[in-house]
């Protein structure tokens, strides 16, 4: 069980990661009331998860080394 959270949180970093590097180049093409407002909405949301699922992805790691598994 835990190989199988390892890998599913380190796909979603990766891909929260691709969607944050994304918005950041498309922020410098939005006018500037539309980059506020994916600064102020988007992007906290789009670090929140990242942050959550980097948080899960080192519970995993860690119990996958526990369980002898890492």
């Amino acid at each position: 069980m835990a190989r199988i959270w390892t890998e599913a949180y380190t796909e979603l970093v990766e891909f929260e990661e691709a969607i944050l590097a994304g918005l950041n180049r498309r922020l410098t093409t939005l006018s500037e009331d539309a980059r506020h407002e994916a600064e102020l909405t988007n992007l906290p949301m789009i670090v929140q998860h990242l942050q959550t699922f980097r948080y899960r992805l080192a519970h995993w790691r860690k119990r996958l080394v526990e369980l002898g598994g890492g």
